[in-house]
């Protein structure tokens, strides 16, 4: 995530952090997942193609380029939000991803 990318994604991802970051809230906790790695109810071929080359891939990839699993995610967000530590915290894909 990056304001001043100029490739679209990272772009858009960084102005959302900044502007939440501004709405001034004691706790944020900001997830940066790489690949989501879950199930979905409509049929992606090429991620689910890309999610098994990762899944495969993962013992010799950096921390970074693994895949986050959903439920991990989904367990890190309730876990910052129940508990509130005051400041502002990033999440890699590598912290995640070590979570797992």
């Amino acid at each position: 995530a990056d304001a001043r990318s100029r490739l679209l994604y990272p772009r858009t991802k960084g102005e959302v952090e900044e502007a939440v970051e501004r709405l001034g809230f004691p706790s944020l906790t900001i997830l940066r997942p790489g690949f989501l790695d879950g199930d979905r109810s409509e049929s992606r071929p090429v991620e689910q193609w890309t999610g098994r080359l990762l899944r495969f891939m993962g013992p010799i990839l950096p921390a970074s380029a693994r895949v986050s699993p959903v439920p991990t995610v989904a367990a890190m967000l309730l876990a910052a939000a129940l508990e509130g530590a005051p400041g502002r915290h990033v999440v890699s894909s590598a912290d995640i991803a070590r979570a797992t």
